[in-house]
């Protein structure tokens, strides 16, 4: 029985950025960690939120498409360029829909037989649509 191998879900910057093949980010070597801003922005998110986006998160670990698909060109470069400075490249995007309107916005990379999940934003729909270049 072939078992489709299941994607890690990574916040941390530095791991998914690796994971994603970010040549500019390097782990540090020491010091106190720093959260990544996708861990901050799902610190601030209502509890409610945040226990949705650990559900979503093993649902992508199952299917790392659970999302809904958004085309790039619909991406302003600016953010493009905020995410490429994250996590590398974006090929892929995908959106969760979560509690009280709040939006999570993830991208997946394949090495192999291996993916990797990186969540680039935890954020309200207003955010989502300022980010989008919607609102």
């Amino acid at each position: 029985m072939d078992a489709k191998p299941r994607p890690k879900i990574l916040v941390n910057r530095a791991a998914s950025a690796k994971a994603l093949g970010a040549p500019h980010v390097a782990a540090s070597a020491g010091g106190p960690h720093r959260a990544s801003a996708p861990t901050k922005q799902l610190e601030a998110a209502p509890r409610v939120v945040q226990d949705a986006v650990r559900r979503q998160a093993r649902a992508i670990a199952i299917d790392s498409q659970e999302g809904t698909f958004i085309p790039l060109r619909k991406v302003p470069e600016r953010t493009l360029r905020r995410w490429r400075s994250r996590a590398g490249e974006v090929k892929v995007l995908f959106k969760l829909d979560l509690p009280e309107g709040w939006r999570a916005l993830y991208t997946v990379a394949s090495e192999g037989p291996f993916s990797v999940a990186a969540i680039l934003e935890v954020v309200s729909h207003t955010e989502y649509d300022r980010l989008l270049g919607y609102g």
